[in-house]
C-alpha cells in the first residue's frame, strides 16, 4: 500500500483518479480510509492510502507522476469546475503557474520562430483591478478566464511591455483566480 497526499481542490473522484488511474476503486478508496461518503472534500495534505498493484493503467499513472499532473475538480464557491490543475510552481509575482516543456524543432542551420504556449493562474488578495505578472512580458495574450467566465478583449488591457492585465468593470474578488493562456515567440 502507498500513500498519497490530498491537495485543496481535489475530490475524492480526483484522489481516486490520481492514484488508481480510474473510478473504478472509487468505493476500495473510501472504504480504505475510513471516509463517510463520496461527496466529502478531502483537506490540504488530506493522506490516503491505495493499493498500487491495482493501479488501472500503470502507464498512464506514471505519465501522470512523472509531468506532476493533478487532478483537481473540486466545485469552487461561484460554481466553477476546473478540470486539471496541473503540477505548480511558485515564483516571486504570488502567482503560481505550470510551465511545459519548450519545445525545440528542429533547426536546419537556419534562423526558426516558433510560439511557445503557456499558462499561468493567478489568484487575488481581493479588489485588484490590475495584475503585473513579470511572466507575461513580451507575450501575447491568447485566452483570458475569469473563474469560469472568458474574458473578451473589451474586458481587459494588456501592456506586454511590464506584462500588466488591467480588469475593466468589476474588481477581482478575494480568492478569485484568472487563468491565463499566453504566447511567447521563441526564436533559435
Amino acid at each position: 500500500m502507498l500513500s498519497y497526499q490530498a491537495i485543496e481542490g481535489q475530490s475524492l473522484w480526483d484522489v481516486c483518479l490520481n492514484t488508481y488511474g480510474s473510478l473504478d476503486y472509487i468505493i476500495k478508496l473510501i472504504q480504505d480510509n475510513g471516509v463517510d461518503n463520496v461527496n466529502v472534500y478531502p483537506v490540504s495534505g488530506q493522506i490516503f492510502i491505495w493499493d498500487e498493484t491495482l493501479t488501472i493503467d500503470q502507464a498512464v499513472n506514471q505519465i501522470s507522476q512523472n509531468a506532476k499532473i493533478i487532478y483537481a475538480t473540486k466545485v469552487l464557491l461561484n460554481g466553477s469546475v476546473l478540470s486539471i490543475v496541473l503540477g505548480s510552481s511558485s515564483s516571486n509575482t504570488g502567482s503560481t503557474y505550470w510551465q511545459p516543456p519548450t519545445w525545440q524543432p528542429p533547426n536546419p542551420g537556419n534562423m526558426i520562430k516558433y510560439q511557445k504556449t503557456s499558462e499561468i493562474q493567478y489568484t487575488a488578495a481581493g479588489g485588484e483591478t490590475s495584475v503585473i505578472l513579470s511572466e507575461l512580458i513580451e507575450s501575447s495574450i491568447i485566452q483570458i478566464t475569469r473563474e469560469i467566465q472568458p474574458l473578451k478583449a473589451a474586458d481587459f488591457g494588456f501592456n506586454t511591455t511590464n506584462g500588466q492585465i488591467s480588469i475593466t468593470g468589476n474588481p477581482l474578488g478575494a480568492g478569485e483566480t484568472l487563468y491565463i493562456i499566453y504566447g511567447q515567440i521563441i526564436t533559435s
